[in-house]
């Protein structure tokens, strides 16, 4: 307090007057014991606990600081952070979190506090000293600042910032955030409307029901967005025997592991107590299991190149032609954009859902990025190029280079479906050129082998990531690993009655690959011996293909009857409706997971235990909020996609007129004359118009037999008109 009142009356700093009135009045009502100078002063955090074991932060309290309200004031409680860095030499390109640096390694041996204290100067690069102090709402930051370089100043020399205050505030809804709000309502009435029509049409009404393909596709379209009907499709557990069990299990489990790997990823580590226990964490073998989750996102361009081939050949088979490349292109961005795009509306959405010492610090950088970066996402480039640091939905890399990848291998498939062999050559030439071209790229760029957990600084984690993480070229080797196996299976599907040694290699040579890729990374983590740049290069170049080829064989093994009880596990029917909400679990997590960090009121520690349940409460969560927004967006756009393809096809084979795309098809006068209708009256259509209606328009609307002929010839050459514009 001696150091806190020098400050306020020193001269050579500049407090403006309603800040300088509203201390003294604190300090006084202080001296008093009034309440609410007891509840600022005991919501400013005192001393930092565990200073040399890694505890950086005391955000004191938050909540009781912004609900104090000073009497006969217009003044409150505000909440202010404080950071201060001491002086550090320029920071190095790449530094790890347990590695001294290279400024520091003369104090290696030293058994003093020096040796001690620069073991983990480092971490000041990242994490700064921080605290949270209670003022009234009259002060400025720059008047905190000012205090503050005061009292610092007479501990140690220190870099002091004062980030934000903030008092409380009313929610209010922002003029950005209207027209999602509009969006999610627009959503919500189709996916009412539609649920009504599905019960009208399919529980209501007594009368045959009409087959789906016969309805107007104006009435499908509706339907699309029923609850019932997606819900059905969603809790499906049937598969046909052509289909690839093994993948929903891989599905699942993949998106498991991600999610797991997200709990420390996202994390703030400002929140973090004893940071040493993180540190240490790292160099634990095991731990690679989680920190080298990278990998997982590898198996879901892998399943991509595995179906593109596969549901090619499928629609082959079915049409008798191959598709056009466009209809895969547009197909892929039918999938993706109103997903991506609904989530770049969800950011904005986030400053309305909490609030936290560290709320603002973690949510307005996504926010700010999606309102800057939106059309960064639109455009499927967001892996490539954006204007702010972290850009919109950094995680949305996925979306862009799977797009990507899946556009740049059309002509490929195509290619390999007119000309199985030269396609086959062609795709393994891609992919061997796909591996080399990382291993230059690592070479030239001096990088590590791949995003390792031990370079923990934000701003060269986003920056490594977008050189040897985000880019189409470092998954196109997995994807075109996956048309091979694809095509493996849809042509030469069968049991094979491998000798019990192949069998055994095999699955030897899969565990080789797996713990190679995923383990490999240890050394590096640890400063080992051997890790050179040969071996460096090496592991950029081959650990995504490692792992990869294993993920291969178990699909092969899998799904030709060689899988044992593995199959069992992966092919699980009660996993089919979990691996279909897989893209939702995706986007929603990470939102979920920045929620939760940004609304923390005290530090946590990095223990395992804590982490687990942790991790349990996001994939629940995930899967169920992943849930609604399936019902609400993703089924019904799958459905209408399938609906705007057919209608598509049908008017292009001139099947379809402009009444049949509105109403429905109807019968034909000889249709009905066989169905022992009378001609000149009309039969039920399957518009969900009931049969007591139709017969009352049926009383009144009778034609000769020569006018109806002469109608129907007027209107088939009308719609013929109109289906050649």
């Amino acid at each position: 307090m001696p150091y806190f009142m020098d400050s306020v009356t020193a001269e050579e700093f500049v407090i403006s007057p309603a800040c300088k009135h509203s201390l003294f009045k604190w300090i006084a009502d202080l001296r008093a014991m009034k309440p609410h100078a007891l509840r600022m002063a005991d919501a400013s955090a005192k001393m930092i606990n565990g200073i040399l074991t890694g505890t950086l932060s005391n955000f004191g309290s938050y909540d009781q600081c912004v609900e104090t309200v000073i009497p006969n004031s217009k003044a409150r409680g505000q909440y202010c952070t404080i950071e201060a860095w001491p002086p550090l030499p320029p920071k190095p390109r790449f530094y790890a979190l347990n590695q001294r640096l290279e400024a520091f390694r003369r104090f290696e041996n030293d058994t003093g506090m020096m040796g001690e204290f620069t073991k983990y100067l480092h971490l000041f690069y990242m994490f700064p000293f921080r605290v949270g102090i209670c003022v009234p709402s009259t002060c400025s930051r720059n008047d905190i600042y000012n205090v503050s370089m005061m009292v610092t100043k007479k501990f140690f020399p220190a870099n002091v910032t004062v980030p934000r205050c903030e008092v409380k505030e009313v929610t209010v809804i922002e003029n950005y955030q209207i027209p999602f709000f509009c969006v999610i309502a627009i959503l919500t009435t189709l996916v009412i409307c539609g649920t009504t029509t599905d019960i009208l049409l399919n529980y209501t009404n007594k009368d045959p029901k009409p087959e789906p393909e016969t309805r107007a596709y104006s009435i499908q379209c509706v339907l699309c967005f029923s609850v019932i009907s997606n819900w059905k499709v969603l809790m499906d557990l049937k598969s046909g025997s052509d289909t690839l069990g093994v993948l929903h299990g891989v599905r699942f489990f993949s998106m498991c592991w991600i999610i797991f790997g997200h709990t420390y990823y996202h994390l703030n580590f400002n929140v973090l107590k004893y940071l040493q226990i993180t540190i240490e964490l790292t160099s634990q073998f095991a731990f690679n299991t989680i920190t080298n989750a990278s990998l997982l996102v590898d198996n879901f361009f892998f399943i991509s190149g595995l179906l593109f081939i596969y549901i090619g050949f499928d629609i082959v088979e079915k049409t008798g032609k191959i598709p056009n490349p466009f209809y895969f292109a547009i197909h892929r961005v039918w999938r993706f954009l109103p997903i991506q795009m609904f989530f770049v509306g969800c950011s904005t959405l986030l400053p309305l859902l909490g609030d936290g010492p560290m709320w603002h610090e973690n949510i307005d950088p996504i926010v700010e990025g999606c309102r800057k970066d939106w059309w960064v996402n639109f455009l499927f480039i967001n892996n490539l190029y954006r204007t702010t640091s972290k850009g919109c939905l950094s995680y949305s890399w996925y979306l862009a280079a799977d797009f990507q990848v899946y556009v740049l291998c059309i002509p490929l498939v195509i290619l390999i479906m007119k000309k199985p062999v030269i396609g086959m050559w062609i795709n393994f030439v891609v992919m061997v050129a796909s591996v080399i071209g990382v291993g230059i790229q690592n070479y030239i760029r001096d990088l590590p082998p791949t995003n390792l957990f031990i370079h923990g600084d934000v701003e060269q984690r986003h920056q490594l990531m977008m050189e040897t993480y985000y880019p189409p070229l470092h998954h196109l080797g997995p994807h075109c690993l996956g048309i091979f196996v694809g095509y493996y299976l849809r042509k030469k599907r069968t049991p094979r009655n491998l000798h019990l040694g192949w069998h055994i290699t095999a699955w030897m040579l899969t565990i080789a690959f797996l713990m190679s890729s995923l383990y490999g990374v240890h050394p590096w983590n640890n400063h080992l011996p051997g890790t050179g740049k040969v071996a460096t290069v090496l592991y950029a170049s081959l650990s995504r293909m490692s792992w990869t080829m294993g993920l291969a064989w178990i699909t092969i093994a899998c799904s030709t009857g060689c899988g044992g009880f593995l199959n069992s596990i992966l092919s699980w029917k009660p996993l089919i409706p979990l691996s279909r909400l897989t893209f939702m679990v995706y986007m929603i997590h990470p939102l979920i997971q920045h929620v939760f960090y940004s609304t923390l009121r005290e530090g946590i520690q990095a223990r395992n235990a804590l982490a687990i349940f942790i991790y349990l409460g996001f994939v629940v969560s995930s899967y169920v909020i992943g849930t609604v927004i399936c019902m609400l967006l993703e089924a019904p756009f799958v459905r209408i996609g399938k609906v705007v393809f057919d209608i598509e096809e049908a008017i292009r084979k001139k099947q379809l007129t402009i009444r049949e795309l509105l109403f429905g098809k109807t019968e034909s006068r000889n249709d009905r004359q066989l169905n022992g209708a009378k001609p000149g009256h009309l039969k039920a259509v399957p518009n969900g118009i009931p049969n007591s209606d139709l017969n009352s328009l049926n009383s009144n609307f009778s034609f000769s037999n020569g006018r109806i002929k002469a109608i129907e010839d007027m209107m088939n050459k009308r719609n013929d008109f109109i289906c050649r514009l």
